[in-house]
């Protein structure tokens, strides 16, 4: 405010002074309300420049992972990696995806974002939550809460083994490299639930990928789309999974924005619709673990999917 009244006073004198700040006001919601003059709000408005989400997509796309690394620490002081996850990576690339369908993405810049991704999990791939639900002290020892803390340390301690060694889940990604970049995080977030998962790369459908899979001790397949995905194409994944793994469990996370699935049972392949979020997509495929630590898998097992 002290900038702008020296700059009216500067351009009008006196009169500049007493007009500056209703003039700056005015420019700040014209700013806000026309995209053409956006910049009016970043200049004179209080608000911070980029968000938390446009700041990582900015500097994936600068090739400069570093400052979104020391954003993630900083936010993980205070929250759970999969809040981080969903709050702030998955927005930045949703704000790729919006990008990516106006054209205003090449390949080069994809690229770019997924291997940016690929370093930022590395890089928290260490971390570990110290307390995922920060609450008042009464909600910490109300019945619920630890009603539902306990349940949750029962369902891992029934997974059986084989969910525990090896890879039993395998994260396919959809066509693009962003999708590929989504299966990544897909992949950190389960094994930090202690299920071993990991991500195949984006052609990792077509038939010179397909026959090359590595499916011993796969139990679950989970498809991840953030490009935006046909039912057809859906149905067409699916059956190429079937044929592969006739007996495999699959979970369908379409978590690009607008969504991207139909939610009728025609185009769903009888899926079961939750929350769009990463979190969601790790507790479908965590239940659908624990559902089969009894009974395997078999071709008719419901796909579930995560929209």
């Amino acid at each position: 405010m002290i900038t702008a009244a020296t700059f009216w006073t500067w351009l009008w004198g006196p009169i500049g002074l007493i007009l500056a700040t209703p003039l700056t006001m005015c420019l700040v919601v014209l700013g806000r309300h026309v995209d053409q003059l956006k910049f009016l709000e970043v200049m004179f408005g209080d608000e911070p420049p980029l968000t938390p989400a446009e700041l990582v997509y900015q500097r994936m796309l600068a090739r400069d992972p570093v400052e979104a690394a020391d954003q993630a620490r900083i936010f993980l002081k205070e929250r759970p990696l999969t809040a981080y996850y969903d709050e702030i990576l998955l927005e930045g690339l949703r704000l790729a995806q919006t990008d990516a369908q106006r054209g205003s993405l090449d390949e080069d810049q994809m690229r770019r974002i997924r291997d940016a991704v690929a370093e930022l999990v590395d890089d928290l791939a260490t971390h570990t939550d110290a307390d995922e639900r920060r609450t008042a002290p009464a909600e910490e020892d109300a019945p619920l809460a630890q009603l539902e803390r306990a349940e949750a340390k029962v369902e891992e301690q029934e997974l059986p083994e084989r969910w525990r060694s090896g890879k039993p889940v395998l994260c396919i990604p959809g066509p693009s490299m962003l999708d590929e970049a989504l299966a990544a995080i897909v992949t950190h977030l389960v094994e930090q639930r202690g299920v071993g998962a990991r991500a195949e790369q984006a052609d990792a459908l077509s038939m010179s990928r397909i026959l090359s899979w590595e499916t011993n001790g796969v139990e679950l397949i989970c498809l991840c789309y953030l490009e935006a995905a046909t039912p057809a194409q859906i149905r067409y994944a699916i059956r190429r999974i079937r044929r592969r793994i006739p007996d495999v469990s699959i979970v369908v996370a379409s978590l690009g924005r607008p969504m991207s699935v139909e939610n009728d049972e025609a185009s769903t392949a009888g899926a079961e619709p939750v929350q769009d979020s990463l979190r969601a997509t790790v507790d479908k495929i965590m239940a659908v673990a624990l559902t089969q630590s009894g009974v395997k898998a078999s071709a008719g097992t419901p796909v579930a999917l995560v929209s």
